[in-house]
């Protein structure tokens, strides 16, 4: 069995590294629709329409290229390509990829002796990609 150290992933926003990612979460969803009908015992379930979204929380820095894309492109109402990497992004690595609007961006400041957080988080255009780098 595979197991991979999160130190090991990686996140690219228009093929451009995003630094300081603390981590990521990425949640791919499926309705499902049900039917059941008088005397039925048992429901019928089918597959319905699908969706993705996720977060990123990385170490607040207003000088790395990719924090200020992700902020340009909520306050723009603009798509961003994006590629989600678990065990690295060299070729042939598990990549996780389409097409993300920027729901929402926040900058955390904890107080003395803790690093600013900056929080994005984002939801799918269309059915993401899976394959490899």
């Amino acid at each position: 069995m595979a197991r991979y150290l999160g130190k090991s992933g990686s996140l690219l926003l228009g093929g451009a590294a995003v630094g300081e990612v603390k981590s990521f979460d990425v949640t791919l969803t499926r309705d499902i629709a049900e039917s059941i009908a008088i005397g039925d015992t048992w429901k019928a379930s089918d597959y319905g329409d699908g969706s993705w979204s996720g977060s990123v929380t990385a170490h607040m820095d207003p000088d790395i290229a990719g924090q200020v894309s992700i902020r340009a492109a909520l306050i723009a109402g603009t798509k961003m390509a994006v590629a989600f990497y678990v065990e690295g992004a060299t070729t042939g690595d598990f990549e996780l990829s389409g097409q993300v609007l920027i729901a929402d961006a926040g900058i955390s400041n904890g107080g003395n002796g803790d690093y600013q957080e900056a929080t994005f988080s984002f939801t799918g255009d269309g059915a993401p990609v899976i394959g490899t780098a």
